[in-house]
């Protein structure tokens, strides 16, 4: 049976998930379409609710890498990095030798 505004997907499945979808669907006494529509729903709908909680979900994270740097990444490491620069800085810088020919 077909719903209005709906689309028509073919899915495949392993058997194992297979048979606990056939389980679930039969002990709440519904078809595995319908069944399978509101996990997908709530899938759907939690992932939009879902605060990120792994680095992967932040775009920005490792956006700054370095290749010319010695630190692997200056993102992920930014205090060390600091700590170099500012070390840099504060070393008494060597006195240049004045041409001969000026």
């Amino acid at each position: 049976m077909m719903h209005d505004g709906m689309k028509q997907i073919l899915i495949t499945f392993r058997e194992s998930t297979y048979r606990r979808l056939r389980d679930r669907a039969f002990i709440q006494d519904r078809t595995i379409s319908s069944l399978v529509r509101q996990m997908v729903e709530q899938g759907l709908e939690g992932e939009l609710l879902r605060k990120p909680t792994r680095i992967t979900h932040f775009a920005s994270v490792g956006a700054g890498r370095s290749s010319h740097s010695k630190l692997i990444s200056i993102s992920e490491k930014h205090d060390h990095a600091a700590a170099i620069a500012f070390a840099k800085r504060s070393r008494p810088q060597k006195k240049r030798r004045r041409s001969q020919d000026a």
